[in-house]
This record gives structure tokens, C-alpha cells and sequence, in this order.
């Protein structure tokens, strides 16, 4: 609403809970455009936002979190970034920390690189600051990163191009829980880079076995396939075959999302394949098959059976958290998730 983001908690029934929106101005005077929103603690939630001071001019990454009474929790506004820009029209999304608090990660444009923060649900950023998740390959351009969480540290993905944007491939990098690189300033590379393929709409999740990213990949302007990789925590392959095939049919596809399921992850995108931008969706299993898991709902350990040592890994997960003890994928471990294997119990079929 004109240069300030508004919020307002609605009920079950859809009726505003607050008395008045709740607005986050910008303390410089500028204007500032809510980005994203992740459950946090007892009902709170983390937002990020884009802020600036004139509409061309420099362009940050700004957090907050807000109570569920519609205050905020912090005295004042986080920079996620304190230097570089974001790219004009850029919202960046982020991920939960597990903890309460965010994981952010966004490209600046000088240089053109993708960075990463941790944020935890006191207002506090991790050690390392803000970093550069990869700076090797001398002219290398970095840009659209997204970012999962794997145990205690983060992985992130993005789209590696050369000095002339021309030529593009796909990278990656993980960091510990305070920041720091583990796979080198150069992090792995998924797919070189090459002027064969185009690649775009990254999308992140994660699976019993891995890291998971989906991507589209094209030879040419309206041939897009999706395709899609799984790294273990060395970043190398948990596949075979190193990549799969999610959809083979050629067409214009994009806007690629991505969610935990059961183990595996569920898809979904933007496609031109029959009319113009249908949905369609696809399921990828942690072993790279495709379609309905060999497993139930409930069987966390992937044993075959609903048993105590599910139920014990739900009470161990209890709180907020992404993880495979979320199994109504809402962001908290609780008492829905422990009904739904109690109803599960027993066999798998």
C-alpha cells in the first residue's frame, strides 16, 4: 500500500483477527515491498522484504518477524544485505532454518553473484555474515539461486553463465550451520557450462537420500524439458544416472515448484505443451523413480512399517520444522503428524 507492506491475520472463516493491518514502513523513508513469508515460532512468522529509496536506485534485502498479534518481534529491521543490489524486479524467495528463523539467498548485480545469510528468530545473523557461496572459475557469473535445507547446513543451487552470458550450466555449493563453505570456493558443478543448453526455473527440495534440484533444460527456444538431479552431502550423485527425466514432452515450461512428500518430491509448473499455460505436476521418489512411493504414509525410516520408531522420530522432531516428520507438510511437527501415524499403524501395503 503505497511505499509501506501491510499484514493482517485472517481465521478458519477468512475474518481479519487484528484490528488494523499491521504496516512495516521503512525507517530510511523509502519504500519497502514484502518479498516472502515462512512460519516461525508460536504462530510468528519471518517475512523478507525488497526496500529502496528511489525507484532506479539500490535495492536490499530487509527481515523482520511478526508476531501473531500483529506486532513485530525485533526493535527494528535486519539487513539480510548491506551491500551490492538486487536486480530491478527481483523478489527473492527464502527457506525456514528449522529453527524459527530464515535462510536467505538472492543475486546482487556488482558483482553478479548469488550470496547467502542465515537469520535466526532473535534477529541475528550467523557468524560468517553475508557470504559468497562460490567465487572460483575466474569470470564466472552466478545468478537465480535457491536453497534447501540439509540437516544442520543448507545447500544451495544456481545457474552458472560465462563473461558473455551466452553460455550457461548448473552449480552448487553447501554451507555449515554458521556459514561457512564446504565444497570449496568453486562448489560442484551439475552441469557445465555450454552453449548446447539453456537451463532455467531452478527449483529445491530434499529427499531421504539427497539434495534435490529440478530445472528445465532446452537446446532451443520452446523445446523445454525438466530434468532433475539428487547430491549427497559431498555433492556428488545419489542417482545412477546421475540425472532423470520429469517431463520429456517439448514445450515452453517454466515457474517450476517443488515440496517434500513422504521421502520424495512433488512438482509442479507452468506448461504450453496442449493450450496456453496448463499445470501440470509430476512425483520424483528419493531413488529417482517416478510416480507413487513404494512406501506408506507414516513410515518415516522407509522399513516397510508404522511403528514406534516413527512415532519416536515424531516426538524428537516436535516443533517447527522442514523436515520428513512434517507429514502434513504445514512447517511444525505435532499433533496432526502424530494422529497421522497412529492412523498409519501397522503394515505398509
Amino acid at each position: 500500500s503505497n511505499n509501506d507492506s501491510k499484514f493482517q491475520l485472517l481465521d478458519t472463516f477468512g475474518s481479519p483477527q487484528w484490528k488494523t493491518p499491521t504496516t512495516l514502513v521503512d525507517p530510511e523513508g523509502g519504500t519497502i515491498m514484502v518479498s516472502d513469508m515462512k512460519p516461525s515460532l508460536d504462530g510468528s512468522v519471518i517475512l523478507s522484504a525488497v526496500q529502496y529509496l528511489t525507484f532506479t536506485g539500490t535495492k536490499r534485502l530487509k527481515v523482520q518477524r511478526l508476531l501473531s498479534d500483529g506486532t513485530f518481534a525485533w526493535p527494528s529491521i535486519v539487513s539480510a544485505m548491506t551491500s551490492n543490489s538486487l536486480q530491478f524486479g527481483n523478489f527473492p524467495n527464502f527457506i525456514s532454518d528449522g529453527n524459527g528463523g530464515g535462510f536467505f539467498t538472492w543475486y546482487g548485480v556488482s558483482p553478479l553473484q548469488c550470496y547467502a545469510t542465515k537469520i535466526s528468530s532473535a534477529g541475528f545473523k550467523w557468524f560468517a555474515g553475508e557470504v559468497q557461496v562460490a567465487s572460483g572459475f575466474g569470470s564466472t557469473v552466478r545468478v537465480n539461486p535457491v536453497g534447501v535445507r540439509a540437516g544442520s547446513d543448507f545447500v544451495v543451487f544456481y545457474r552458472m553463465l560465462d563473461a558473455n552470458q551466452s553460455s550457461d550450466g548448473v552449480g552448487a555449493q553447501r554451507l555449515s550451520t554458521n556459514g561457512n563453505l564446504m565444497w570449496d570456493d568453486t562448489g560442484v558443478v551439475l552441469k557445465p557450462i555450454s552453449n548446447l543448453q539453456e537451463y532455467g526455473s531452478l527449483t529445491a527440495s530434499y529427499t531421504n537420500d539427497g539434495s534435490f534440484i529440478a530445472f528445465t533444460q532446452s537446446p532451443s527456444f520452446g523445446d523445454d524439458v525438466i530434468i532433475a538431479a539428487s547430491i549427497d552431502q559431498n555433492g556428488l550423485p545419489t542417482w545412477d544416472t546421475h540425472f532423470i527425466n520429469v517431463a520429456t514432452t517439448q514445450s515452453i515450461k517454466s515457474r517450476i515448484v517443488a515440496t517434500n512428500a513422504d521421502g520424495g518430491v512433488v512438482l509442479a509448473w507452468q506448461d504450453d505443451r496442449s493450450d496456453a499455460n496448463d499445470i501440470y505436476g509430476q512425483r520424483v521418489n528419493g531413488d529417482g523413480s517416478l510416480g507413487l512411493p513404494s512406501s506408506c504414509e507414516g513410515d518415516i525410516d522407509n522399513d516397510g512399517f508404522v511403528g514406534v520408531s516413527d512415532l519416536l522420530r515424531i516426538i524428537d522432531a516436535w516443533g517447527a520444522c522442514t523436515c520428513d516428520e512434517d507429514l502434513n507438510g504445514n512447517g511444525l511437527v505435532g499433533v496432526s503428524d502424530l494422529l497421522l501415524i497412529i492412523d498409519a499403524w501397522g503394515n505398509c501395503s
